[in-house]
């Protein structure tokens, strides 16, 4: 608020409570207009008299009468502050605009290579011990495929020898880093 439209009153106090009660209605305005939620503080000016604290107050009370959203305010402290939260109205501009990330489902992350890899192992160990082949199929990312399948790593060749069969580890594009895909020999 501009308080320099009230300068040149004889009194700072009055100066002080006019513009907060200015403020308490702006406030109010721009919490609707902007639907801002979550923990809000407000910074009055500082004001001497419990009177216009408590009408300063009652002012702000009044103008979020007119919001629809939830609130719940606590009392202006003596340092005229006043906490208050508010739910949001409408889903914020990013979350109408945006979907989540249809690849790491909203996380900002997806899993690394070898993560994943460790993942096919204990996959494909659960398939082998579970159904009987000669041969079987994995399909992953290059990424992945290329991180099972290095010979310092073992783990295909560790697989084959416990179970006594062949696995051939595909790579396909198409899919994706964290996807694993395992057949058996037709």
């Amino acid at each position: 608020m501009n308080s320099g439209k009230f300068v040149g009153r004889k009194n700072l106090e009055d100066t002080a409570f006019r513009t907060n009660i200015e403020a308490a209605n702006e406030v109010a305005r721009q919490l609707r207009l902007r639907d801002l939620g979550g923990i809000i503080i407000i910074d009055f000016i500082d004001m001497e008299f419990s009177g216009h604290r408590q009408k300063v107050f009652k002012t702000l009370e009044a103008a979020l009468l007119r919001d629809k959203a939830k609130t719940n305010i606590l009392n202006l402290s003596s340092i005229g502050l006043v906490e208050m939260t508010r739910q949001r109205m409408r889903k914020s501009i990013e979350g109408s605009s945006y979907e989540k990330c249809p690849y790491c489902s909203g996380r900002g992350t997806i899993k690394s290579a070898p993560t994943v890899s460790i993942e096919a192992a204990r996959k494909l160990e659960r398939f082998l011990s579970q159904k009987r082949a000669r041969e079987v199929f994995v399909s992953l990312h290059p990424d992945v495929a290329a991180y099972i399948s290095d010979p310092k790593k073992r783990i295909i060749p560790s697989l084959e020898k416990r179970f006594r069969l062949r696995i051939r580890v595909i790579e396909d594009q198409n899919l994706h880093i964290e996807d694993i895909k395992i057949e058996t020999a037709k």
